[in-house]
């Protein structure tokens, strides 16, 4: 029987933080992180501007509501359709790294 992964939950700057330890992948990369709403799922521990990136995520959500869940999919279309990558030439990744001090 495979046993159910083990999750840390606790708030902290105004996020829920979840800690899930599986690896997963999506567009070929493994996630560090994945934000919904103003729940972070970590798939191992952030800090630092990485937290920052993600929290400015959050901030992403809070302002566009549910027209997240199509604004996201469509910058990535946008980004791809113009010959850059999914999702580093995404606008709302863009923003956070920004946010973050990270390479934009």
């Amino acid at each position: 029987m495979m046993e159910a992964p083990r999750a840390w939950e606790g708030w902290s700057r105004g996020a829920l933080w979840v800690l899930c330890d599986y690896p997963v992948l999506t567009m070929g990369r493994r996630l560090v992180a994945r934000t919904m709403g103003w729940v972070v799922i970590q798939y191992h521990p952030v800090t630092g501007p990485t937290e920052d990136h993600e929290l400015h995520h959050v901030k992403q959500c809070m302002l566009w509501g549910p027209f997240i869940i199509i604004a996201y999919p469509l910058a990535s279309l946008w980004a791809y359709l113009k010959g850059g990558d999914a999702y580093s030439d995404n606008w709302f990744e863009k923003a956070a790294r920004r946010a973050a001090g990270q390479e934009v």
